[in-house]
């Protein structure tokens, strides 16, 4: 007997379910589809101020990066003229030593 009253509970719950979610979809549409509108654009406005973040951010990034491949190059440079200047001093010790 247990089953055939959890299969008729279950029915009428069922029944119950397809004739109240439409109702209640109708009801209350009007109501929440403003709430939705308003919960959508501030998910929108989020995402824009984010990815206006991140698009500043990596401009950031790129500058910083740009910077230090300028300064790596300036040392490079210079490296290469210490050997440069080296090389040279090396090449005629009697000009330099004095």
């Amino acid at each position: 007997m247990a089953r055939s009253d959890d299969l008729m509970r279950g029915v009428a719950l069922g029944l119950g379910a397809a004739v109240l979610i439409p109702v209640a979809v109708m009801v209350l549409g009007p109501i929440l589809r403003p709430v939705a509108r308003s919960v959508f654009k501030s998910a929108v406005r989020a995402y824009e101020k984010s990815r206006e973040a991140v698009e500043e951010l990596n401009e950031v990034v790129d500058d910083v990066k740009a910077e230090v491949e300028e300064e790596l190059r300036e040392v490079r440079e210079g490296e290469s003229l210490e050997v440069d200047v080296d090389d040279e001093i090396a090449s005629r010790p009697a000009e330099f030593s004095r």
